[in-house]
């Protein structure tokens, strides 16, 4: 039986990882918070873009389909955390990842895979999935607008030169701090105003 002196030392550790585990629940509260701040004021300048884009589409009679002769492969962007505890968020992602890359080599289409985060590098290297390209950074953000003029400039170069047919990617729609969606979004080539080429996934409880 344990001593007296040794309970209070027991109940004395377990009052301090509490404390702890306050403290870090407090921290990782402010963080969402501001997070998700930023993409609400974000959202109306996302919409803003996607109406002129449309709309310029739609007056100019754009199509910008593959070039001649293009490779039939599709890049696939799959963009998840570089950090874990994150509850179902990361395996939800990848499901919606693989039943996306299975509907489009059904279409005859090989895949040109790039991800992004720790995370997917893993998930792809555990599962024996080819990854052409990876991106890992250790900062507090990956998601930067640095690294989506990277996606970016990846996609129009392969795309123009005709070495990949179409290209897309694959992340976490952010609906509330309780729900999140996997969808597809396939970005090239352009798709008709009113046709993003959005496939959702399924919701996500975070709870």
């Amino acid at each position: 039986m344990a001593s007296l002196k040794a309970i209070r030392r027991r109940i004395a550790s377990a009052k301090s990882t509490q404390q702890i585990t306050r403290a870090l629940k407090l921290v990782s509260a402010a963080r969402l918070r501001r997070a998700q701040e930023a993409l609400v004021n974000a959202l109306p300048y996302s919409e803003a873009l996607a109406r002129v884009a449309d709309s310029l589409l739609t007056s100019e009679g754009i199509s910008v389909g593959p070039v001649e002769g293009a490779q039939k492969r599709s890049l696939v962007v799959v963009v998840a955390s570089d950090r874990g505890l994150a509850g179902g968020y990361n395996s939800y992602l990848f499901r919606a990842a693989e039943a996306t890359m299975r509907e489009i080599r059904g279409t005859g289409l090989d895949i040109e895979l790039f991800a992004v985060g720790k995370k997917a590098v893993d998930q792809f290297r555990r599962t024996n999935v080819p990854v052409a390209l990876s991106r890992v950074d250790n900062l507090p953000r990956l998601a930067t607008i640095a690294l989506a003029r990277d996606i970016a400039a990846k996609m129009l170069a392969d795309y123009s030169s005709g070495a990949i047919d179409e290209a897309g990617i694959v992340y976490t729609h952010f609906q509330s701090a309780i729900v999140q969606k996997p969808v597809y979004e396939r970005l090239l080539p352009i798709k008709p105003p009113g046709d993003a080429g959005i496939k959702p996934g399924a919701e996500v409880d975070a709870a």
